[in-house]
């Protein structure tokens, strides 16, 4: 889930108390980009001229023998012959199928009809980097990029002009700016009003985003690390981590703490005895590295580093339970049985199930949850349920409520949203003051149809943990009918 302190993670440290002045470097990105669901008002090319042939001119002109007229026409036709991009070298990427994105992941449904070339992409904060795979669009017709962490595929809003790409993380408030030189590209993550700086982006081209290049290996895998762990993260406690490895040493998984929740797509791979793990989505960076022992059940000298943010120590052990944990249940205060929120008055929720989802636009986790939400909004509406959700947010009420539109256009959301904006730097002091053992968004309550809250849940873990996210949302499906069972 994201915390107090993770939420300033995701909108950076001391912009709690400065939302005017946030705003206003926000939402100029905003206004250009959208969220990723064609609010940009894109910059249309007009048809470039079909080239003349000089050679068929030339027999007209011959054959009418007007050679005066021949020069004349055969000049304009090279003047007016649109200039021609070099074809791909052969490390570029072609139009090839784009794997689709999970419904209920991060980011549209991709459409792998362009043509689009793929980079080995770094964010640097020394001695720190993040690798990932971009690709970038080979024509100025084409406004989005796709950004490969392990098997998610990302779709977003991007700008090509010549040989600079502008790439909008929308309600991120992030950008990247990138410039082309030949098989290389060069330019800077903007992030100096969510994060604590910009940060500069290189990358080289590649034909694919084959997930060998992404940590390139010295040496083969000492060690299988599949499993789940237990990690203690310095300065954030326990944390609970699923790998997959495959016999190459290819990693995949994901970390879920209590101060950020769920870290999503991690991808890279173990050399030896080292493990290296990173991600990439625009609003988060994260690299992970530790080193194996020998039998492949302790990790030490681990570190994970957060650009612009922080980095820090962990260490861990294989755990004995092969969960990742998806009890983080809050609960109601002794003696109470329903929540003080000015959304449930409506008499139009009499008699009916509520889902109330109390979420953050800046919280990663809430924006994975989102479209499960809309999925069982759509399935279940019709036998009574209804679902109601309320946006926490540290910025001031009107660019909030631009976020909130986007966030609603992204994942086609249908049910109400409502806006409360931050008055503490604390999440929890927004809550319901009902609620017990709750530490940070997303927050959700099942209610029954007599307005008793059956359940609290607390975090939501993302597809990036296959199993564990299954499990969740099983658990949720089976507190849907409960709720709507109710009389």
């Amino acid at each position: 889930m994201d915390s107090d302190r993770s939420r300033q993670a995701a909108i950076g440290p001391g912009v709690l108390g400065r939302a005017v002045s946030t705003r206003s470097a926000s939402i100029d990105i905003w206004h250009r980009t959208g969220f990723g669901n064609g609010l940009v008002c894109s910059e249309r090319q007009p048809r470039a001229r079909p080239a003349t042939n000089l050679a068929v001119v030339y027999a007209r002109c011959v054959k009418h023998m007007r050679w005066a007229l021949c020069l004349v026409a055969a000049a304009l036709a090279c003047a007016c012959k649109p200039e021609t991009r070099q074809p791909p070298s052969s490390g570029s990427a072609t139009a090839r199928p784009v794997p689709a994105t999970p419904a209920d992941a991060l980011g549209p449904v991709i459409d792998a009809a362009s043509a689009r070339t793929w980079y080995r992409v770094v964010v640097r904060e020394p001695p720190y980097e993040v690798p990932f795979f971009l690709a970038l669009p080979d024509s100025e017709a084409d406004e989005h990029v796709i950004i490969a962490n392990g098997s998610e595929r990302l779709e977003i809003d991007a700008k090509r002009r010549a040989d600079h790409v502008r790439v909008d993380f929308g309600v991120a408030g992030t950008a990247l700016e990138l410039d082309l030189h030949g098989e290389r590209v060069e330019g800077t993550w903007l992030a100096d009003h969510t994060l604590r700086g910009n940060f500069p982006v290189s990358g080289t081209r590649v034909a694919e985003p084959d997930p060998q290049l992404r940590y390139p290996a010295a040496a083969p895998a000492a060690v299988d690390v599949s499993g789940v762990w237990d990690l203690d993260i310095e300065k954030s406690g326990p944390a609970k981590a699923r790998l997959e490895q495959r016999a190459d040493g290819i990693l995949e998984g994901t970390i879920n703490d209590r101060e950020i929740g769920d870290w999503r797509f991690l991808a890279g791979r173990v050399t030896g005895h080292k493990l290296a793990l990173s991600t990439f989505d625009g609003l988060r960076a994260f690299s992970i590295e530790a080193t194996v022992d020998k039998d492949g059940r302790t990790l030490t000298h681990g570190i994970a580093h957060y650009p612009g943010w922080s980095h820090a120590a962990f260490h861990g052990k294989k755990a004995a339970g092969g969960e990742l944990g998806t009890e983080q249940t809050g609960r109601m205060k002794p003696a109470r049985t329903h929540v003080t929120l000015r959304e449930l008055d409506d008499p139009g929720l009499r008699g009916k199930a509520v889902i109330v989802d109390l979420f953050g636009t800046w919280c990663a986790a809430c924006w994975d949850m989102t479209p499960f939400l809309v999925d069982r909004y759509n399935r279940h509406r019709a036998a009574g349920l209804e679902v109601i959700a309320v946006a926490i947010e540290p910025f001031d009420e009107a660019y909030s409520l631009e976020r909130i539109a986007a966030l609603r256009s992204r994942y086609k959301v249908t049910f109400p949203i409502s806006l409360r904006v931050m008055k503490t730097d604390s999440v929890v002091d927004q809550l319901p003051p009902e609620l017990d053992q709750v530490s940070g968004l997303p927050v959700t309550l099942f209610i029954d149809r007599r307005g008793t809250v059956r359940a609290v849940h607390t975090g939501f873990i993302g597809p990036a943990s296959k199993v564990d996210h299954a499990r969740q949302t099983e658990m949720f499906d089976r507190l849907i009918d409960e709720i709507l069972r109710s009389d």
